[in-house]
């Protein structure tokens, strides 16, 4: 239960100080949590617990805590938010399992709880608009579990190439955040991974766009035009906040958090990336932000320890795809790579990132065959051939 509640940001979901004493508790009684939750802790502490390095499996019945969870769904119906916050947490367990189909239909299970109730992660009736003080837990509780609902969609499709099971009206409502809850925006490291989510994916979309047409031909569309500099605007005032709480995470030792704030700062910074290698080849402001950005993505990618690594998220896979994508652009317009490379040493750049990858692949969840082959290997051997 304490891996569990250790991971929190990780695993994308917000508990109130009562709730978080009843987990640490086991306390199965119901009055302060639901049960399905205590359950929910010790499947995925069990996880977490055999993904640590010298640790071997636990001594948990995953058969028998599934069958508990929904034998108290069952029998003792929760509210929503705690409905689909057990939804969300076995489509995670799913993706882990690597039944990716299993993931996907949980995930669905939340959306219909989320669509009877008309829950939104930014509701219209919201009387807070530009309320930069902190929400109840009530607000915490629901904006979160949503956004994690978001993520793991969007990352489904990022890292796996599954298609979204979730409706297009969600992202609407990812752009309108910041002005109905800007302290969760600030804060939460739930909301920012989802927020980061989608500028990477809006980023992928019109680097697709160009790929096809070419970028000088969708320069000429407004409507493509547009949605580029508004996303890279997005993009780098996300990124400037992100860095911000990182430092200040760092700064006061707590490491968790400034290893999860990490994570969702790479995200950003590889949407950032895609879009400026777009005219990189030909503008010379956005090729030194290509530099620029790969340097701070591969500094970021060494500053993760060991015992961070069940921190990290698989989405860091389409990070580092990237990264091998705008390195290989400039290999190819024979830019001197030279000024790349932490200190000056460019072999060591891409051994930092091959070994980061390396332990992700092995160790962190919803990797399998698929992801490990496509998303981790195939940039790595980019890599190991841009180094030679």
């Amino acid at each position: 239960r304490a891996l569990y509640l250790a991971h929190n940001d990780t695993i994308g979901f917000y508990l109130r100080p009562s709730k978080w004493q009843a987990i640490e508790a086991g306390d199965l009684s119901g009055t302060v949590i639901h049960p399905a939750m205590i359950r929910m802790a010790l499947l995925i502490g069990g996880i977490y617990w055999s993904m640590q390095p010298g640790r071997g499996q636990p001594s948990i019945d995953e058969d028998y805590h599934l069958q508990c969870i929904h034998q108290s769904l069952a029998q003792q119906p929760p509210d929503s938010v705690t409905s689909i916050t057990v939804y969300c947490q076995l489509s995670w367990y799913g993706f882990v399992k690597r039944e990716f189909s299993e993931g996907q239909a949980y995930l669905m299970k939340a959306h219909d709880i989320v669509r009877q109730h008309h829950l939104q992660i930014c509701s219209p009736d919201m009387l807070s608009i530009l309320d930069i003080n902190q929400p109840d837990d009530d607000t915490k509780e629901m904006v979160t579990i949503l956004c994690q609902m978001i993520y793991i969609d969007k990352a489904s499709q990022l890292v796996l190439e599954l298609s979204s099971v979730l409706p297009k009206d969600f992202d609407h409502q990812l752009q309108q955040l910041p002005t109905f809850q800007p302290w969760l925006c600030k804060h939460s490291v739930v909301v920012s991974r989802t927020r980061g989510a989608y500028f990477l994916q809006k980023a992928l979309r019109l680097s697709s766009l160009a790929l096809v047409t070419g970028f000088q031909q969708e320069m000429d569309s407004s409507e493509w035009y547009g949605l580029y500099w508004s996303t890279l605007e997005e993009t780098a005032q996300h990124a400037a906040a992100l860095t911000t709480e990182m430092l200040k995470a760092s700064l006061c030792t707590d490491s968790r958090k400034a290893a999860t704030l990490k994570v969702c700062l790479i995200i950003c910074l590889s949407a950032q990336l895609e879009l400026h290698r777009l005219p990189g080849l030909y503008h010379p402001e956005s090729r030194q932000k290509v530099v620029d950005g790969v340097n701070e993505i591969v500094g970021l990618t060494r500053g993760f320890k060991d015992e961070e690594v069940s921190l990290l998220d698989p989405i860091l896979g389409v990070c580092w795809t990237i990264v091998a994508t705008a390195l290989r652009q400039e290999k190819e317009a024979f830019v001197d790579m030279s000024s790349l490379a932490p200190d000056g040493n460019w072999a060591r750049a891409f051994s930092v990132m091959i070994s980061c990858a390396s332990k992700v692949g092995s160790r962190i969840p919803f990797l399998g065959e698929k992801f490990s082959g496509f998303q981790v290997r195939a940039p790595l051997l980019t890599l190991v051939h841009l180094s030679r």
